[in-house]
């Protein structure tokens, strides 16, 4: 498969994009307000790239350093990453449904892993929702935890060790 769209850093003027493609992709309960997803953008700008088709966002991956075990909070607005931090993680990947299965998220979970390899982090962790798990298994993440992110919505906390991404 040839890449698709191009790659580059999100940007405040990006927000309605991500909004746009954030509901297309994810169920309400699991939707985050634009403060809280330029919050995690603005603490953390090298985390958060969008994956572009033709002028359009087609998907986008926002990641933080981050702590401990436990899931970076949904929504958010006052998230700072910790300046110990131990590991990358990824709080989102969408791709809108008109974009899926063409490369956008093997495109943009690349970049993160990128991005863990040049900052040394220790893992990748990630919580992963809406049956995604199998995806995510793929790319080298174990799961941890089960647990409900959102009123109604299952999720598994997921690990990618070191070695998955040296």
């Amino acid at each position: 498969m040839s890449p698709v769209g191009q790659l580059r850093a999100l940007e405040p003027s990006d927000m309605q994009e991500v909004v746009r493609v954030q509901t297309a992709a994810f169920a309400p309960s699991l939707t985050e307000p634009p403060e809280a997803l330029l919050c995690k953008i603005n603490g953390f700008p090298r985390g958060a790239w969008g994956c572009f088709c033709e002028e359009e966002l087609a998907g986008y991956i926002i990641c933080v350093p981050w702590k401990g075990e436990k899931a970076l909070p949904l929504g958010d607005t006052k998230v700072i990453p910790p300046e110990q931090a131990d590991h990358l993680y990824i709080h989102d990947l969408a791709v809108h449904p008109d974009h899926r299965g063409k490369g956008v998220a093997t495109r943009l979970v690349t970049q993160a892993i990128e991005l863990a390899r040049k900052t040394r982090s220790s893992r990748i962790a990630l919580t992963s929702v809406q049956g995604s798990q199998k995806f995510w298994a793929g790319w080298g993440f174990r799961s941890r935890q089960k647990f409900e992110y959102a009123p109604g919505a299952p999720a598994v906390y997921m690990v990618r060790e070191r070695g998955s991404h040296s």
